[in-house]
């Protein structure tokens, strides 16, 4: 009888997602989450702070002129992983 797993497959896919996702970030909010600029930085912040925001965007509750519709797009599972990337890849 053979048993197949298929757990480490899916948590290898979501670690990727999250990367992908962290990656898309980057653009505006600095490497790291270190802005080089006017936009905030990420770096520093905790996940539950990251997941906040993001779904205060998504809402409406949290002005935004990108950040809004960027969020639109994230489902709660998404938010939670790359609010965790973030910050863990942040410290």
């Amino acid at each position: 009888m053979a048993v197949v797993a298929v757990a480490p497959t899916h948590v290898a896919a979501q670690a990727a997602d999250a990367r992908l996702l962290a990656l898309s970030c980057a653009g505006c909010h600095g490497p790291n989450g270190q802005s080089p600029g006017p936009i905030p930085s990420l770096k520093g912040q905790s996940a539950a702070a990251i997941a906040a925001a993001l779904r205060d965007f998504r809402a409406g509750r949290r002005p935004s002129t990108v950040m809004g519709r960027i969020a639109k797009g994230y489902s709660d599972a998404e938010i939670e992983a790359v609010a965790h990337q973030i910050a863990a890849q942040s410290k």
